[in-house]
């Protein structure tokens, strides 16, 4: 919850001016600072105490329930982000728990497996893990922190799918963060003197996410990739028109360098059907995946470009999913759907036919 940011001013005087502040029937005077208070009866001096009392403890009242409106006007800045699809710390289930972080190494320690030039995987072939961790999954009680930590502490957990959201910094580098909104900042527990605006690459870096977490550029994340080689990347880059698109696309290609062979092992998230072409005028990924959160197509319209174009997984968020969403799927096309941290929810889920889970929480060996 927010602190207030604002306190009492002290009141200002006049040496000049007596300053009149009534007490029941009794009149206390300023004169230079100093008060003073007339003779006054027994039950005069009675009623003035009995007044005081009866302020004071009005005062205690009023600020009990200014912490109380605070409390539920944040938790309804938290419910209403969750209903928008904008990241929330708020668990939605007891199997949920608040998740240590485990000691890492550094980032500089992080070297890559030989083996990585020789993976080649079927594509698709990661929709089998059946779970994804979705913004490399959550750490320390934390969602959303596209951290190493997070990576290093969700791979220990068993899984092997990581989307993880890409943001461009001010230079142009693709960045882990969620977005650029001002919310993120105090969401993150980074203190900047400006939430309105994007950082360089050089300040993200130097910005630790709730004073442990370490921030991660693309050049970072395909350096994971180098030393996991049987890792997945599911990439969440945000923009919409093909422009974004090529433009994200271009990091990538570049990050990767001369091994391309990570390629194999890159998942691109679209939304929407333009975006298939400009991300195969960059580079031709072979894992697609169509997400329908920023799209207007229909699930089943969704579903139907799917087919044709080859796209082997439809994503849609848990309140656009029914059972026979599912039935329509078929045809080589899988559904996933975002985001769960309920054991129920993901049963239910499972059991209607959905293939894969995104989860912030959920151990991914749930069935």
């Amino acid at each position: 919850m927010k602190s207030s940011r604002y306190a009492l001013e002290p009141e200002k005087r006049s040496g000049s001016v007596p300053s009149p502040v009534r007490s029941g029937t009794a009149l206390a005077v300023s004169t230079g600072g100093a008060w003073t208070w007339p003779a006054h009866s027994h039950q005069e001096v009675g009623m003035g105490r009995s007044m005081v009392f009866w302020a004071i403890a009005l005062v205690a009242v009023c600020a009990v329930g200014l912490r109380i409106d605070a409390s539920l006007g944040g938790a309804r800045t938290e419910r209403s982000r969750a209903e928008s699809g904008t990241p929330t710390n708020q668990s939605t289930s007891a199997d949920a728990k608040p998740i240590e972080a485990t000691a890492t190494a550094p980032l500089a320690a992080v070297t890559p497996d030989p083996g990585f030039r020789t993976t080649h995987p079927t594509p698709y072939s990661w929709v089998a893990r059946g779970w994804i961790a979705h913004g490399l999954g959550g750490v320390g009680g934390k969602r959303v922190t596209n951290s190493l930590e997070a990576f290093e502490y969700n791979y220990a957990r068993g899984y092997r799918v990581f989307e993880v959201d890409l943001v461009p910094s001010t230079d142009g580098t693709l960045v882990a963060r969620h977005d650029w909104q001002a919310y993120l900042y105090e969401f993150l527990g980074q203190k900047v003197d400006n939430p309105y605006r994007r950082l360089s690459t050089a300040e993200f870096k130097s910005l630790k996410m709730h004073g442990t977490y370490t921030p991660l550029t693309v050049d970072d994340v395909m350096a994971l990739m180098r030393a996991y080689p049987d890792v997945w990347l599911m990439t969440d880059t945000k923009g919409t028109t093909p422009a974004d698109a090529q433009s994200a696309m271009r990091e990538l290609v570049r990050a990767m360098g001369e091994d391309h062979v990570l390629a194999e092992r890159i998942i691109v998230q679209i939304y929407n059907e333009q975006m298939l072409d400009a991300v195969n005028s960059v580079y031709p990924f072979r894992n697609i995946v169509y997400t329908l959160y920023q799209t207007q197509s229909s699930p089943e319209q969704a579903l139907a470009f799917a087919r044709d174009s080859g796209i082997r997984v439809v994503a849609l968020p848990i309140g656009m999913w029914t059972p026979a969403l599912s039935g329509q799927a078929g045809g080589g096309v899988s559904l996933a759907v975002y985001t769960t941290n309920d054991r129920a929810e993901a049963d239910r889920l499972r059991g209607g036919g959905v293939a894969l889970l995104y989860s912030d929480f959920l151990p991914p060996d749930t069935k």
